[in-house]
């Protein structure tokens, strides 16, 4: 990437592979060459236990967005600002008193840290508030989990009408796509529902990508004993499909 890009992986809909997708996303880029910061933003802490860094009495995304410390971790092949349920509710009751700019403290914040990275990845929360809104308009690119189920092409239309009113301020934002997860081209109803979605991506002027994310009982294999979900001891059909799907955004990111 010719200048550092910062990525947000949302979805309103829980249960979709939105912290595995962000996890899969930040080793990615990082196996890559790339240099990564990942943030944990979801008060569920879901990518930061992934990690393996989840410690209640660390430093942790309040503490760097309102006093301005320096919360990063070595999380191996890149580094994590790491969340904790306390951290994320009081840190919301913080910015919520912010009458003037409530959604643009992670941008103020991640102002300081950018320059040192080639990409950084927001993990968000699966619920409009202000940690979503404050990590869509600290960056440039948004990636969609989203699972070919009853009903996904509705989460789908509701996450992106929600990006579409941040696009009005923050004018770089960039829909990179809606990636399919938990996928079996066996499936009739995943064949359908790919296709209703991929006509609400052409309703909104973006895109299926065209990488398909199998199902691997490995990869939370992996997220349990917080190790790298791409090394060859939980080498399976996801991290594969993960490392086509992150060849597929470098060259549409680019």
């Amino acid at each position: 990437m010719s200048s550092a890009k910062v990525f947000t992986v949302c979805n309103q809909k829980g249960g979709v592979g939105k912290t595995t997708t962000s996890l899969m996303l930040a080793f990615g880029l990082a196996k890559r060459g790339l240099k990564v910061l990942a943030i944990d933003v979801d008060a569920q802490a879901s990518l930061t236990k992934a990690l393996g860094c989840h410690d209640v009495d660390a430093a942790d995304v309040y503490d760097w967005v309102i006093d301005g410390a320096d919360a990063r971790k070595d999380a191996g092949a890149f580094d994590l600002i790491p969340a904790t349920k306390v951290g994320i509710e009081e840190l919301v009751k913080e910015i919520a008193q912010d009458a003037v700019a409530p959604s643009s403290y992670f941008s103020s914040a991640l102002s300081s840290l950018r320059q040192g990275y080639d990409a950084v990845v927001f993990d968000a929360p699966p619920s409009v508030g202000l940690p979503l809104t404050n990590a869509l308009m600290a960056s440039t690119s948004v990636i969609i989990p989203i699972y070919p189920e009853f009903l996904c092409a509705d989460g789908f239309a509701e996450m992106q009408k929600t990006i579409e009113r941040v696009q009005r301020v923050n004018k770089s934002l960039k829909v990179e796509g809606a990636l399919l997860t938990r996928f079996d081209a066996r499936a009739n109803e995943h064949q359908l529902m790919t296709a209703i979605a991929e006509q609400v991506a052409d309703a909104f002027d973006s895109k299926i990508f065209g990488t398909k994310i199998r199902t691997s009982s490995l990869i939370p294999k992996a997220q349990r004993l917080h190790c790298n979900p791409y090394s060859s001891e939980v080498r399976n059909n996801a991290a594969a499909d993960y490392e086509s799907f992150v060849d597929e955004l470098l060259g549409s990111a680019n």
